[in-house]
């Protein structure tokens, strides 16, 4: 019986090899390595994984020239998709990632603009159906095989590049101006640190962004140093108090907040947030009769999102952007798939009509 297949053209035949060539070494190699220093013996799991490796390099190297398109393409046996999807979603954020870092240290236009292109050429496959409708391989962790005590010793340890680098939660600091919430700087050591714990759990994380609607007009308009004293260390305070324990609050400047939830689903994520909506426009202020009402844009990743953390914050400012231009303001905003497009935004508190009932 022949086993149905999939094509590919050159471009994406390559991008999955790349994929593939730094997925094993950094990741499954590594896992491999600390398992049999510890006298595991490495399970079928590792041989499978091997079966699929090699099998894709095969099929994605042999190359023939398709007479209707003149395009040369490949093909490839359904049953690796899942396990090129996991590939393709760990080289995606890894190579973004490595690109940002370098675009934070340049100002040159035409290195922007060349690191721009390669970082849209890793996503040449995020529109095909295969990409789209296939569920990724799960890869084995070494808590699968090891208590978590013994398994976050290990990783630290090993000190060991690639996904098993090991992270510290940092600790807690407190914005100069205000000493309420945690600096905008704080944001990019705790979202790396909460990310790696959730992945290392597979349980999912969310990044809320929201800012003060009208602030400049209801607040400001009795002048910066009155809102500074009598408005903003009461809504701050109790923005911390409502994440005390559940959750991390960083202020990034003037009105705008950034809430990073771990360990919660989609649903709610979205809960935490609107109780936060609905409890704000309820504070009072001394000579300032303004109303807090905020504008979110909130994120839900799983272990299996792609974006790097850089790119979770923007999608969410995103997010929060159309909150405020469509949704009307006072309202929370998320995506409606993990593709994380425009087209995905979607009004989710308060209730669109059509669902409250």
């Amino acid at each position: 019986m022949m086993m149905p297949t999939s094509r590919f053209d050159a471009s994406k035949a390559d991008l999955l090899l790349r994929s593939m060539a730094a997925y094993e070494p950094q990741v499954i190699n590594p896992l491999k390595n600390v398992l049999s220093a510890i006298g595991l013996s490495l399970p079928s799991v590792f041989e499978d994984i091997s079966v699929k490796y090699n099998r894709a390099v095969l099929q994605l190297g042999e190359r023939f020239r398709n007479t209707n398109t003149n395009v040369m393409q490949c093909k490839v046996d359904d049953d690796l998709q899942p396990f090129l999807k996991r590939c393709l979603l760990y080289f995606r954020r890894k190579h973004v990632a490595d690109i940002q870092k370098i675009l934070e240290n340049t100002t040159d236009l035409e290195i922007i603009e060349r690191f721009d292109k390669s970082m849209a050429s890793v996503d040449i496959c995020n529109e095909d159906t295969w990409f789209i409708e296939t569920t990724p391989m799960r890869m084995p962790r070494l808590a699968d095989f090891c208590t978590l005590r013994f398994s976050e010793q290990i990783i630290k340890e090993t000190h060991r590049k690639g996904s098993l680098v090991p992270l510290e939660l940092p600790q807690r600091q407190y914005d100069d101006k205000f000493g309420v919430l945690q600096p905008a700087s704080a944001l990019a050591p705790s979202m790396a640190y909460w990310r790696q714990q959730c992945e290392f759990r597979d349980v999912g994380l969310a990044l809320a962004y929201f800012d003060i609607d009208n602030f400049k007009r209801d607040f400001n308009s009795h002048t910066e140093t009155v809102v500074d004293r009598n408005c903003l260390p009461v809504i701050l305070r109790s923005i911390e108090a409502h994440c005390f324990l559940h959750a991390e609050a960083f202020h990034i400047g003037g009105d705008e907040v950034i809430v990073l939830i771990p360990n919660m689903d989609k649903e709610g994520a979205i809960e935490f947030m609107d109780r936060l909506r609905l409890k704000l426009p309820t504070l009072t202020y001394i000579s300032v009769p303004s109303k807090a009402k905020i504008s979110t844009g909130l994120v839900h990743v799983t272990p299996d999102c792609p974006l790097t953390d850089k790119e979770i914050e923007q999608k969410a400012n995103d997010a929060k952007h159309y909150a405020k231009s469509e949704g009307g303001k006072d309202c929370i905003v998320t995506y409606k798939g993990e593709r994380f497009t425009k087209d995905q935004l979607m009004i989710v508190r308060p209730r669109p009509v059509h669902e409250a009932t």
